[in-house]
């Protein structure tokens, strides 16, 4: 009898082990399986149950492969050699259901080599931290995917490399970047990546300006994928491509507006080109009637020579070496005029500063604005000649002396002054300054004086100095403007003096008239 008892109390102990272990597979929330070598579930908890949905009795029947949603047989038995040698290991992966859907599940893996070997195994559901790790996942692809548009549009400033290169980027704000294509259309053209074409599973959104449709975005799908909010497409990828063409539509209208603007500063150019050239017409017809004068002149003494018995013929060819001169300089006239009036590059020749401001000196003293200043100038000796469009010159002086005077008005007779001034500080650069006697500018405004549309005159036309700005920077040279230490304003440009380089053909090309008394039958140079 004593022997019976002492054998249950040695029996005991392990049996309250063994329902101890067996309460703690039964109660714990992860899943629990007991594996033999050959991938065969010897024993699962109820937890795995209710993760699989089949009941233990079916899943004792089964074998990992039948579970394991991401490798075949042949890779299983890869992995349980791995755990073998390494003595265990922890992963993901993902299982199938029984209603065949699938779950993700985080394993730990002990190999015990104890009774023919066993692998016991730990899988817990990582379902919902999946989605929220892959809802993370998208979010992050789709703001990398705006911010990349984004600056992209800040960095670039044609339209056409904006809509080619947001095409590029779009696919990869989406789920499936690898299959995914985009093109956007827009005014008649197409804007794709190279391996777009139709397809069935896209998203599409128009692009509007102020509620007119101007064009469309896509983006599609190369390959069926599984159903989400939007046939494959997430709701976050509607509001993506939604907020995309909205912005597109943004870019869209500032550059039609940025166009609007230039075409307006170029119309509105050309109407003071037009507007300037009633004082410009006096200038021509002075630099015109010189070389008909001559002409006139010359014509009339050659016919004198001819019509005694003997004619000089010599001083007969030289007359008409002048005319053929002097024709040559009208003609240069005319062809400035038709320059100016036609927009065409300025016809850059090596000009005599002193000698062209002097020649529209008559012209300025006329204007209205200036009638009532006192002009000095002040040019350097030997100063060199630069290398600029006349015409387009004597439009800048004309137009800066205008625009000086009109700064005056307000001040009393006697205190009204200008001092126009050439100078060659700077090799290779002479130095033209405007300088008046006028209240000054606001330092705020000093550097924005030369953009189009500013001015401090509030009856000018708005562009005189933004068209003074643009002819200075044609010929290669800058301009700006200063407040004077005592009163007033001055403006200062440079133009390009003429170098050895420069002074080949084109200083031979200019005539050069030093033929003593017969210079009185032509016209001064």
């Amino acid at each position: 009898m004593s022997d019976i008892v002492s054998r249950k109390q040695a029996k005991n102990p392990d049996t309250d082990k063994e329902q101890l272990h067996q309460i703690i597979l039964e109660t714990a929330i992860d899943g629990f399986w007991l594996m033999d070598p050959r991938g065969r579930l010897l024993e699962v908890n109820d937890a795995y149950c209710r993760m699989s949905g089949y009941s233990a009795k079916e899943l004792l029947a089964m074998s990992v492969s039948d579970l394991d949603a991401v490798e075949d047989r042949q890779d299983s038995a890869v992995y349980m050699q791995k755990v073998v040698i390494e003595g265990g290991n922890r992963f993901q992966s993902r299982h199938r259901r029984k209603d065949g859907s699938c779950f993700d599940v985080e394993i730990s893996v002990q190999y015990q080599s104890s009774a023919g070997g066993v692998f016991v195994l730990f899988l817990r559901d990582i379902s919902a931290l999946a989605l929220v790790q892959g809802a993370l996942d998208e979010r992050v692809k789709e703001l990398v995917c705006i911010y990349s548009i984004a600056s992209l549009i800040e960095k670039e400033e044609n339209l056409d490399r904006i809509l080619q290169g947001c095409a590029d980027l779009m696919p990869n704000g989406w789920s499936y970047p690898e299959i995914a294509g985009a093109r956007i259309a827009y005014q008649g053209r197409h804007y794709q990546t190279l391996n777009y074409r139709e397809s069935e599973w896209r998203q599409s959104e128009g692009i509007s300006v102020d509620g007119c449709p101007v064009g469309v975005i896509e983006l599609c799908y190369l390959q069926e994928r599984p159903r989400k909010y939007e046939g494959p497409f997430l709701k976050e990828e509607r509001n993506l491509i939604n907020k995309i063409a909205q912005r597109l539509g943004e870019v869209v209208a500032r550059k039609n507006a940025e166009a609007n603007l230039n075409n307006l500063v170029q119309d509105l150019a050309k109407m003071e080109r037009v507007l300037a050239m009633g004082a410009i017409a006096s200038s021509f017809a002075h630099e015109l009637n010189q070389p008909l004068t001559g002409m006139l002149s010359n014509i009339q003494a050659a016919q004198m020579l001819l019509s005694v018995a003997k004619p000089d013929l010599d001083e007969v060819r030289e007359i008409i070496t002048d005319i053929i001169i002097d024709d040559k300089r009208a003609g240069d006239v005319i062809r400035q005029l038709r320059a100016s009036l036609r927009s065409e590059e300025p016809n850059r020749t090596p000009v005599d500063i002193p000698r062209a401001i002097s020649a529209v000196l008559p012209i300025i003293r006329s204007s209205v604005a200036v009638r009532n200043a006192s002009i000095t100038t002040h040019f350097d000796k030997e100063l060199p000649k630069v290398l600029v469009d006349q015409l387009q010159l004597q439009h800048v002086v004309m137009k800066l002396v205008q625009n000086a005077g009109e700064a005056m008005l307000d001040n009393s007779e006697g205190n009204r002054n200008i001092v126009i001034r050439a100078q060659c500080e700077s090799c290779p650069f002479v130095t033209v300054s405007i300088r008046d006697s006028g209240p000054g500018v606001a330092d705020s405004k000093l550097t924005k004086m030369f953009e189009p549309l500013s001015t401090t005159n509030p009856d000018g036309i708005r562009l005189g100095l933004s068209v003074c700005r643009t002819i200075v920077e044609a010929n290669g040279g800058r301009i700006w403007m200063e407040n004077n230490p005592d009163r007033g304003a001055t403006v200062y440009f440079t133009m390009p003096a003429v170098t050895a380089s420069d002074a080949g053909d084109d200083c031979k090309s200019i005539p050069k008239r030093q033929r003593g008394t017969k210079q009185k039958r032509g016209s001064d140079v």
